[in-house]
């Protein structure tokens, strides 16, 4: 069963390689982390030309497939410091302070 929504998720990544719901969903369930990598490489590389992918903004999506699949492998720390990362990068970003803050419960519930 996994494997079939892993396959969804990973075709929806395909169609949008900046789905964010996805690639929490295929940390989630446990992708291959250098599959779902490859995947948005390849799927920028379609959509774009070689000077367009140059200047895409492949690094902070590369940073979020990083820190949800620290995440969802109990990794708080380092998953906190890589969400407060891209926070610093993209300030006041609510997708990345509601994980921030889910992080910090976690963090909380642990100590």
């Amino acid at each position: 069963r996994n494997s079939d929504a892993i396959t969804a998720f990973l075709d929806a990544t395909r169609l949008n390689p900046y789905t964010l719901e996805a690639i929490e969903w295929l940390s989630l369930l446990g992708a291959d982390r250098s599959q779902v990598l490859e995947v948005i490489e390849d799927s920028l590389a379609r959509k774009c030309s070689d000077s367009e992918l140059k200047e895409e903004p492949l690094a902070p999506i590369l940073d979020i497939v990083s820190a949800h699949f620290l995440m969802h492998r109990h990794q708080t720390s380092q998953a906190l410091a890589q969400f407060k990362k891209l926070e610093r990068e993209f300030p006041n970003n609510v997708y990345l302070l509601l994980k921030i803050a889910l992080l910090q419960l976690q963090s909380s519930d642990n100590a």
